[in-house]
């Protein structure tokens, strides 16, 4: 019987599976030889295992099992090389710079739209927790 592939599942999915089985088709087998051992019970237990399955594709969204690994997105921007320089780095360093102050002032976007969304969050107000009352509630 082939895995299903892993897929997303919200909490009502998740809480609502149950455990089902289903029995195939009969399959005639032919004993090949018999044990050569015995046991002999010695008292009660010391371990009981319990096990209990839920599908492969749910244990991820339970934290139980790794989530499977994604293929590495690639980057929008190509670094090219310039091979065909005389010798004169002046010119590559400086567009290197000029990429490197462009990738900066993205990454400082980015930093300014994070500080931005801070400041218009729902604030919470604490209160101090009164015990005086509660205590004397109690020893009435």
């Amino acid at each position: 019987m082939p895995i299903p592939e892993a897929g997303e599942y919200s909490e009502k999915t998740k809480k609502g599976i149950d455990h089902q089985l289903d029995f195939g088709d009969p399959i005639v087998t032919h004993q090949s030889h018999t044990s050569k051992y015995r046991s002999v019970p010695i008292g009660d237990p010391f371990i009981v295992f319990c096990f209990k399955y839920r599908p492969l594709s749910v244990l991820p969204a339970l934290d139980i099992a790794p989530s499977p690994l994604r293929p590495a997105q690639r980057t929008t921007e190509s670094t090219v090389i310039d091979l065909t320089s005389d010798g004169d780095e002046s010119e590559t360093d400086s567009k290197e710079l000029e990429a490197l102050k462009a990738r900066i002032q993205i990454i400082e976007g980015k930093w300014k739209r994070r500080e931005g969304a801070s400041k218009y969050r729902k604030k919470i107000k604490l209160e101090p927790v009164k015990t005086e009352n509660l205590l004397d509630s109690l020893l009435i």
